[in-house]
């Protein structure tokens, strides 16, 4: 079995969003929306995914954006991709087929 690690620096704090940080919200929103589906394509585990998902609310907050607003595009991706009560029904199964989702709309852009 093949494992990967993301490595996050510990020693940047806070984690930043610099590199974008003269663009409007809009783009902010497509960032979360864009960090959730890379970790579901590189993580295979619902719990790794867990993990990925809670470190890029942490790196939003540690900028300044509140838990609503990573909440509600969090959930706008999780409804694009037919999840539905994603806190309580993200189970392996559901989150495979959900990953078998997001890897095909990553090989078709």
């Amino acid at each position: 079995q093949l494992r990967t690690i993301i490595n996050h620096d510990n020693d940047l704090e806070p984690r930043g969003l610099s590199f974008i940080s003269d663009h409007p919200p809009l783009m902010y929103s497509t960032l979360i929306q864009a960090c959730l589906i890379c970790a579901a394509l590189i993580r295979s585990k619902v719990s790794d995914f867990h993990n990925e998902r809670y470190d890029v609310q942490i790196v939003f907050l540690n900028n300044g954006y509140s838990m609503d607003f990573i909440k509600e595009h969090a959930e706008q991706l999780f409804q694009d991709f037919h999840i539905s009560n994603w806190k309580s029904n993200l189970n392996q199964n559901t989150y495979d087929k959900m990953r078998e989702e997001i890897i095909e709309y990553d090989q078709q852009h």
